[in-house]
């Protein structure tokens, strides 16, 4: 299966550097964590058929005791066709269902206003940022996304996926597995690429001690 490329078609505000959100799961018989707010929505056929054979063969390897490292090619052979098939299963429920996108906002980005501050340790600043999402923060009221525009895998990437949405909203998705050994499990790694610029933004250099 060709893996389709993400592109930018119209991502408006700006790029701050990226923050982890969440870590939501691929697994064998799991449906994806952003479906859990309504359950008649579940993972269908085709997504099944196409990582059943993936995760069969991480079974066996586990109950070897293999270690990723040992795999000749984990991210061809793994990370590009799990990406590809959740890509797929995402377009499939999006066309049937357009709140898909609002639901995975709300899991990755949170329910609440609230403040995010990182520690920047090799620039040597901290950087906060404010999520007014409701209006319940001082600032501008930071509107959320309503649809996806565009999604696919990185370019010259086997292990991320993209998707953009509207109002200035994108994220990427890199698949990685948290232990040495294998396990039919993988964990996303969920970036901002982008945000709007109503995000507040304040950056502060660290002074010289």
């Amino acid at each position: 299966m060709a893996a389709r490329r993400a592109h930018n078609p119209e991502a408006a505000g700006s790029s701050p550097a990226s923050a982890t959100t969440r870590s939501p799961e691929i697994a064998r018989f799991r449906d994806f964590s952003f479906y859990k707010h309504r359950k008649e929505i579940a993972c269908k056929e085709q997504y099944w058929k196409a990582v059943a054979p993936i995760f069969d063969m991480l079974e066996r390897e586990k109950e070897r005791g293999t270690r990723w490292s040992e795999l000749r090619d984990k991210a061809g052979e793994v990370y590009l066709p799990l990406l590809q098939a959740f890509l797929d299963e995402v377009e499939r429920v999006y066309k049937r269902d357009r709140g898909v996108a609002v639901r995975m906002f709300t899991y990755l980005v949170g329910t609440r206003d609230y403040y995010k501050i990182i520690g920047r340790d090799k620039k040597r600043r901290t950087e906060v940022y404010a999520f007014n999402l409701r209006e319940t923060l001082n600032g501008e009221k930071v509107d959320t996304p309503t649809k996806i525009l565009d999604m696919g895998v990185k370019k010259k990437s086997k292990t991320t996926a993209e998707i953009y949405m509207d109002n200035g909203w994108a994220f990427s998705f890199r698949l990685h597995s948290a232990d040495g050994r294998i396990k039919p499990s993988l964990k996303f790694d969920v970036r901002f690429i982008s945000k709007p610029d109503s995000v507040l933004s304040i950056q502060r250099k660290w002074e010289k001690g």
